[in-house]
């Protein structure tokens, strides 16, 4: 079987590259924008201390709201409702963020109850921790179901 390689380098133009510097060094558009641009950057072999020198996105946000675009991508593709993925485009790559160790279904259900309860990053830490070890258990305790609500009451 043959996995693609996530590491490999895509080309892009230098003209469309320094035009998505621009953009981000003038902020144009949302976090999960600013992320798929610097993954898109990255990938063609940019490296994060010249992504940071040309827009002031540090390293480690660039990765913080890489990996957090994708699972907002995520979120579009498991069908969130758009009240959820409306929430999500507010300052939120930091609880997305930490839904990363999570599938993609339970990213949706996750990203739901973080929406209802209004998580922070910590409360989105505990949910993520606990849905993944939750849904590890080979039976689910009896009046439990497969949900971030039930794993963290567990």
């Amino acid at each position: 079987m043959n996995e693609p390689n996530l590491n490999a380098v895509s080309e892009i133009p230098e003209e469309e590259a320094q035009e998505l510097l621009r953009s981000l060094l003038h902020k144009e558009g949302n976090w999960v924008r600013w992320g798929q641009v610097c993954g898109q950057l990255q990938k063609a072999g940019y490296n994060p201390l010249t992504i940071f020198e040309q827009t002031g996105f540090q390293g480690s946000h660039q990765n913080l709201i890489i990996v957090a675009s994708q699972v907002y991508e995520s979120l579009v593709k498991g069908k969130a409702s758009e009240e959820v993925l409306d929430y999500f485009l507010g300052p939120r790559s930091d609880v997305l963020y930490e839904f990363r160790i999570l599938n993609h279904e339970q990213r949706v259900a996750a990203a739901e109850l973080a929406q209802q309860k209004k998580l922070d990053i910590d409360g989105a830490k505990e949910v993520a921790r606990d849905f993944r070890e939750f849904s590890r258990l080979s039976q689910l305790p009896e009046g439990f179901i497969n949900h971030p609500g039930d794993a963290v009451a567990y």
